[in-house]
């Protein structure tokens, strides 16, 4: 079947429940959360493929932010990517995903991530992984910190003083969102499970937060940090010896992070472990966009040429020279010598999940020795992660 048997526009609030209805079963979760969830999000964020009369599928589109090198990039998430049983294996989820870039690209959207439930799909319109995210675990009795410099105290949960604290921590890790509504809603939502919040330093100025719930697994008592924030090394000892305090009562101890986790850093010995992981995936959407909303290193003037090719969103397919100075890139389309790569090996560039030595080793980049100590300059500012999942 031809894309153009297709067409893609908004949910109607008449197709609202069939919808839900339908990541429900595309997800196996239950119909009243992913209502809310839906709800949450907004029927114009909603984007459906239709064959007439008949709704194939959907996904939602979450506008936020992401950083990168430091500077915050305009991004929209991709989330609840479903195709009804009936029509999967026609192309459907193909034609979602071409059409919804298509849009994405003539908003002039930078960049677009996800997580992806198989990665062939997402490779197909152009996605490569940009980061991590795992789960780490400690036992409690483990924690060897006692001393904490600051003051802990339980938090009002305010959404304008958490995302204050959250996005002074996220400037400093690549990959780190600006949450969509949807996510800090999710996040302190106590509809079904207590939530604990606490905040480290004076109730004017804190320096950090930890949320968490606690809970049961088998006979074992756990305590799952749904997010923290550390802004000073003594927030940073704060919370560990917080999170030990609790080991007369609590086994384990887990919490989201990046491959490369940097909050064990402030454990005294290696003691935390990695348990199961994802990692998300990057679509440079609008590259002239993207290269001159990120980061880059302020002590560097350099320029270097990127011949791009992109088979779906053909404006990205040129030579463009990217000229960074005082932190910022410029961009323009200019032939030259530099380097070339698909859309999926710059958004690996991009994100700095790989070193632009090693997608030159893996061919997913070609360049010379120049250009390649250039890009890495330029890219490579530590290995991208985010806590959330969406």
């Amino acid at each position: 079947m031809t894309s153009m048997a297709f067409q893609l526009s908004s949910l109607h609030e008449s197709d609202a429940a069939q919808f839900n209805a339908l990541v429900c079963q595309s997800f196996v979760t239950p119909v009243d959360r992913e209502a809310r969830y839906l709800q949450r999000i907004g029927l114009d964020h909603i984007r459906v493929l239709r064959h007439g009369s008949q709704l194939v599928g959907g996904l939602a589109t979450l506008p936020m932010g992401q950083w990168f090198g430091g500077k915050l990039v305009p991004m929209v998430g991709i989330a609840a990517v479903s195709v009804a049983p009936e029509w999967r294996g026609q192309g459907a989820a193909l034609v979602l995903m071409q059409e919804t870039l298509r849009e994405l690209q003539d908003r002039h959207v930078p960049i677009s991530t996800l997580y992806p439930a198989v990665q062939r799909l997402y490779r197909q319109v152009g996605y490569e992984q940009g980061g991590t995210r795992y789960r780490w675990h400690i036992d409690c009795d483990r924690i060897r910190v006692t001393d904490a410099p600051l003051s802990v105290q339980p938090m009002v949960a305010d959404l304008d003083k958490l995302r204050s604290l959250q996005q002074q921590q996220a400037a400093y890790h690549n990959g780190h969102l600006d949450r969509a509504p949807v996510l800090w809603n999710d996040l302190l939502d106590t509809a079904k499970q207590a939530l604990f919040l606490y905040q480290f330093g004076p109730t004017d100025q804190p320096q950090g937060y930890v949320a968490f719930h606690q809970g049961r697994q088998g006979d074992r008592t756990q305590m799952d940090v749904l997010d923290w924030v550390v802004t000073s090394p003594a927030a940073l000892k704060t919370l560990w010896a917080f999170l030990g305090s609790h080991r007369s009562q609590i086994d384990q101890v887990q919490w989201r992070s990046g491959l490369m986790d940097p909050l064990a850093l402030g454990l005294p010995n290696q003691e935390a472990k990695p348990g199961d992981g994802d990692r998300w995936m990057v679509r440079i959407v609008d590259v002239v966009r993207a290269l001159e909303c990120r980061g880059y290193p302020l002590n560097l003037t350099a320029d270097l040429y990127l011949t791009v090719q992109d088979d779906l969103l053909l404006t990205n397919t040129d030579t463009f020279r990217l000229s960074v100075a005082n932190g910022q890139g410029q961009v323009t389309r200019q032939a030259g010598e530099g380097l070339s790569l698909s859309i999926q090996g710059l958004a690996a560039l991009y994100t700095g999940l790989f070193s632009p030595t090693q997608l030159r080793w893996m061919r997913w980049l070609e360049g010379s020795d120049q250009a390649v100590a250039i890009a890495t300059q330029m890219f490579a500012t530590g290995s991208p992660w985010m806590p959330d999942f969406f």
